[in-house]
């Protein structure tokens, strides 16, 4: 059961790259807002997902079967949502002043 999570996690960290992309292009720049900020965030969080995700298959393929790959995956999920909240909220803060 660890390997579709580990697709499940690699599908979020691209969809998120992906919504940033496109999110980027269809609105405009406003000056008080700081884009570079945000997608770092993102770029960084996406890559540790998927450094996560093949963490999974590893734990999984070498791990005994007590489910530690399953909760490895359900950790980062979660992880990842505090994450995202977290650099929302720092961006909204730094961004004003």
């Amino acid at each position: 059961m660890y390997a579709p999570l580990a697709a499940i996690l690699i599908a979020l960290a691209v969809v998120s790259v992906l919504a940033l992309r496109m999110s980027r292009a269809s609105r405009p720049l406003s000056p008080s807002s700081d884009p570079e900020q945000l997608e770092g965030f993102i770029y960084v969080g996406a890559g540790a997902l998927i450094l996560l995700a093949g963490l999974v298959v590893l734990v999984g393929l070498w791990g005994d079967r007590t489910g530690r790959a399953e909760g490895l995956a359900m950790f980062g999920f979660f992880t990842y949502a505090i994450y995202l909240m977290a650099a929302l909220l720092i961006e909204r803060l730094t961004t004003r002043r």
